[in-house]
């Protein structure tokens, strides 16, 4: 990460604002159509880059089909909180930071600072490659620093979820957390509710698996699991010498182990 200027710096002092729509009275861009819109990476990397070009704010606005104030705003974000500037003076920092090149600025590190949660362009492309690959969504989360949750909202956001028990399905999450709650009351299992899946002689890539225990939210994501096994195994079994593999639900209460549901099993055949 780029280090901060020093706010002693002679570039840094409180400036005048530049542009002539500053004063807010021609607001070209007033009410803008993206009015309220969260800023995505890629519209910050046009807002940079149109800076760096020389575009007004005017411009900017209507570029971005926001109002002035909402780019002044914006701008203001990108410049480092330790410095404690007001916002107009904070946008004009920005401005004449991005204008003279700096290579040190980090705008993007000013913007995870003040927002907690920021999606780079580069986070997304790995963030699909997770859901793809289904990456355990701890995992995941743990790798860009935030709570299961904000992965899961950025997984709708980018239209690869539908909803937290297709975030469950495709990627898990921890038992006691949000992600796990909600989904548990999406599905039809009563809270603190889990499905138990036991498979028995299951053949991977590795080698035989005697016993294959794991936990679900929902009896839905549970037999996603056995559709999974399913194909490993008739994949791997003629391979290993290995006959039909037997599998096991059991929905329980997770404080009394109580039955919540029907208890199912079945053979998955070799190939």
């Amino acid at each position: 990460m780029g280090r901060h200027a020093n706010p002693g710096d002679p570039a840094d002092e409180p400036v005048a604002p530049t542009h002539p729509e500053e004063d807010g009275s021609t607001e070209p861009g007033r009410g803008g159509i993206r009015r309220g819109s969260a800023w995505s990476d890629a519209e910050n990397i046009q807002l940079v880059d149109g800076v760096k070009a020389g575009r007004s704010i005017a411009e900017l606005a209507t570029a971005h089909e926001r109002s002035s104030s909402a780019i002044r705003a914006q701008l203001a974000a990108m410049c480092p909180a330790e410095l404690g500037l007001a916002r107009a003076v904070a946008a004009e920092w920005t401005i004449r930071r991005l204008v003279r090149g700096d290579g040190h600025y980090d705008w993007r590190r000013s913007l995870r600072a003040k927002r907690r949660v920021y999606w780079s362009v580069e986070d997304d492309v790995l963030l699909r490659a997770a859901w793809t690959d289904r990456e355990p969504l701890p995992v995941v989360a743990a790798h860009f620093g935030y709570v299961e949750h904000d992965v899961h909202k950025r997984l709708t956001e980018l239209g690869l979820s539908t909803s937290y028990q297709a975030t469950m399905v495709q990627m898990g999450a921890t038992p006691t957390g949000v992600v796990s709650a909600r989904a548990r009351r999406e599905s039809a299992l009563p809270p603190l509710s889990v499905v138990v899946l036991q498979v028995n002689g299951v053949a991977s890539a590795s080698g035989p698996v005697p016993v294959a225990v794991s936990l679900h939210s929902s009896i839905e994501a549970a037999h996603v699991a056995v559709r999974e096994l399913s194909r490993l195994h008739q994949a791997n079994s003629a391979r290993l010498r290995m006959g039909p593999a037997s599998w096991w639900l059991w929905p329980r209460m997770v404080d009394s182990h109580r039955p919540v549901g029907r208890d199912e099993s079945g053979q998955i055949a070799a190939a």
